[in-house]
């Protein structure tokens, strides 16, 4: 049976509203997060979002340091705004503060691995913002956007070292392979 998508390509299901929210997170000490679909018009968002990230956060993510400079960049942050659902989607989970600005407290991506019906998943939270059960919510949210895409398999890379990952990996299903070099990969099976 064939997905239906919208004129985005995105699976329905994942547009949700018609402001595109695709779910909605609420953590017990109350902050609540709006997830959808990454825009163009987010640059200046996620450009914040990246000042936000501390020195870990960056190494956890991208398995090394990455300047600033280089995480802003406009034609890097253009092109991680693009939504290009034949090779990969994004969402953000956009927290609004008490005066009313809107915030990206995280980045959750699906990219589309080639020759395979699989992807890569992979996110980040701003630190403020993790240990409140935001990564978990985006995992099941991405989850969720995989088995819409009727993928066979997600896989994400992982630091050995990153304990609190491999956890969220580990309950949300994903097997763990032997890590090589320091890195190691989750993998879940979508169909069965």
């Amino acid at each position: 049976m064939a997905v239906q998508t919208n004129s985005t390509g995105l699976p329905t299901t994942a547009q949700g509203s018609s402001a595109g929210e695709i779910g909605s997170f609420e953590t017990i000490n109350g902050m609540r997060f709006a997830v959808r679909p990454i825009r163009v018009e987010d640059e200046p968002l996620l450009s914040d979002f990246h000042r936000q990230l501390s020195e870990e956060s960056v190494y956890r993510r991208y398995f090394g340091p990455m300047k600033l400079e280089t995480r802003v960049a406009h034609e890097r942050l253009l092109r991680r705004c693009l939504n290009d659902s034949r090779e990969q989607v994004a969402f953000v989970a956009e927290h609004t503060d008490s005066a009313g600005a809107p915030h990206i407290a995280g980045v959750a991506r699906l990219a589309r691995i080639p020759g395979r019906n699989s992807a890569e998943l992979a996110f980040v939270v701003a630190d403020r913002y993790q240990h409140h059960g935001l990564g978990k919510y985006l995992l099941s949210r991405m989850i969720a956007v995989g088995r819409e895409l009727a993928l066979e398999q997600l896989e994400a890379e992982v630091l050995s070292e990153n304990d609190d990952m491999k956890h969220l990996f580990r309950n949300a299903g994903f097997r763990l392979s032997t890590p090589q070099a320091g890195v190691l990969t989750a993998r879940l099976a979508l169909q069965t």
